[in-house]
């Protein structure tokens, strides 16, 4: 007998079909499907609100981030690194608090997170340090 291949999209539909019937009742068809009934009414939601495409993944990404960075503070930030390109995260906050104290400006770590994304950092390579102990010779004597 081969395996029958299918994908979540055709499960949802699947499951549908088989509560349309009303043979079997919600728990069933949850424990049947290896679903939650949260998430069963969640896409019956859905299927009932008549948007064409209602079997389809949802994003889960938020819609808003609270602790995000306001948007005139990171312009603040990459104005100074325009104005002085090579000041680094840790200086532009010195000198922002330097201008205005009585802000609390976010950290030097968050502004390097700001620059690099407006691409005004180019990250350098490491450089890798040597193991402890190499270029010794053995011996310690003169030969």
């Amino acid at each position: 007998m081969p395996f029958k291949e299918t994908c979540p999209v055709e499960e949802r539909i699947g499951l549908f079909l088989d509560y349309e019937t009303g043979v079997f009742t919600v728990s069933a068809l949850c424990r049947r499907y290896g679903i939650s009934r949260d998430t069963f009414y969640v896409w019956k939601r859905r299927r009932e609100s008549g948007s064409p495409q209602w079997w389809e993944e949802k994003s889960h990404a938020t819609a808003l981030c609270p602790h995000r960075t306001p948007e005139a503070v990171a312009a603040a930030a990459i104005g100074v690194r325009k104005q002085f390109p090579h000041f680094g995260p840790k200086k532009i906050r010195a000198w922002l608090s330097a201008k205005e104290p009585g802000f609390a400006w976010p950290a030097a770590s968050t502004i390097g997170g700001i620059l690099k994304r407006a691409g005004l950092i180019q990250e350098r390579r490491r450089r890798s340090r040597g193991f402890p102990g190499r270029g010794l010779r053995r011996g310690g004597g003169r030969e």
